[in-house]
């Protein structure tokens, strides 16, 4: 049997709309099919929203504009240490292990006022090109963008609420003001054949990026049709596909840890192509204060298996020790720090 006949069984398409009808029969129904996807693998698609096929590639446009832009220009808003993600990353500028991930990336979230203090490490104002470069048009469509996934995220974990047995509102009381601290980031990856072999190290590992569970409560996937997202199930890696007008949800560390594991956060990848591969991810997170109990059986090793408890910085961990409560928010800006890395250490070749 194909890897797609194994996915076509495996993962489940749930219309969005179907959370929203009238008849609760059918919004039983939807329900039923997350509960499936989120305890056997921790990935659905979704269909039914806004973000169809012909939006993906309007903002495949709007993402081309800004990576084809001259290197020393994106290079004026770099990403930088401490965990506020915003800006740009060249290749080699970030990895979860010890590879070189072969892609760029450009992040913003919630337009914060640039007159209004943040009140947390994870809150402040987006980094942009200079209007000059792009104009202001440019960055509006980005923050419609950033909007209309962050109705879709708050539509979506309404139906982990009912999925997962509770009120609609449930796990959606756990999320106030995400909206300001959540994360929208683009990706431009590189085929091998098109990476410098200056960059990195010799005989290090490529990659579009490495394998990872994501931190938070839960991530939106658009991607375009080159391929290349695998998801790691009963021991193999297998390919999760572009579908027409769907977008990929991967359930977070944070989302499985508050379920005692009864959600599967999924362990996941990206492998490198023919072609170049883009693709938006949006992270949505719960409320910055949200306590993050980490309590888990050390006998069990089940730590390894979430991205959120294991030392990412350049030489990879096997996990840290069992370490207290504390705040999600605090925790995840120290994720973001783990995983910078300054740059592409640069050999001769």
């Amino acid at each position: 049997q194909s890897t797609w006949g194994r996915m076509s069984d495996l993962l489940t398409v749930v219309d969005v709309r179907n959370l929203s009808s009238s008849s609760e029969e059918v919004k039983s129904r939807a329900a039923q099919q997350i509960n499936s996807a989120i305890t056997s693998t921790g990935v659905f698609y979704v269909t039914g929203h806004s973000l169809t096929t012909a939006r993906m590639n309007e903002m495949k446009a709007t993402a081309r504009e800004f990576f084809d832009l001259d290197e020393s220009i994106k290079e004026e808003i770099p990403i930088k240490p401490g965990g506020f993600t915003r800006g740009y990353v060249g290749i080699g500028g970030e990895s979860g292990s010890h590879r070189l991930e072969c892609k760029e990336a450009f992040s913003y979230g919630y337009e914060w006022p640039v007159d209004v203090p943040p009140t947390n490490r994870l809150q402040g104002p987006n980094v942009w090109p200079r209007e000059e470069v792009l104009g202001l048009e440019w960055r509006a469509k980005m923050n419609q963008f950033y909007e209309d996934m962050v109705d879709l995220a708050r539509n979506v974990v309404r139906g982990l609420s009912l999925a997962l047995g509770f009120p609609e509102n449930h796990l959606l009381d756990q999320c106030t003001e995400g909206n300001t601290i959540s994360l929208l980031r683009l990706f431009r990856y590189f085929p091998v054949q098109q990476i410098d072999s200056s960059i990195g190290s010799p005989g290090q590992e490529k990659i579009g990026s490495s394998p990872h569970t994501d931190w938070g409560f839960l991530t939106l996937v658009l991607q375009d049709d080159c391929g290349g997202l695998q998801l790691f199930h009963n021991a193999e890696w297998i390919d999760v596909p572009p579908i027409p007008d769907t977008i990929v949800v991967n359930c977070g560390d944070y989302l499985s840890l508050q379920t005692s594991r009864q959600v599967i956060s999924p362990l996941h990848r990206v492998m490198l192509g023919s072609s170049l591969r883009y693709s938006f991810v949006f992270f949505f997170y719960p409320s910055y204060h949200s306590n993050l109990d980490l309590k888990y059986d050390s006998q069990q090793g089940e730590q390894r298996t979430i991205s959120l408890l294991v030392n990412q910085r350049a030489q990879e961990s096997s996990g840290n020790d069992s370490p207290p409560p504390v705040e999600f928010g605090a925790f995840i800006a120290d994720k973001w720090d783990q995983v910078y890395r300054l740059q592409a250490k640069r050999q001769q070749s």
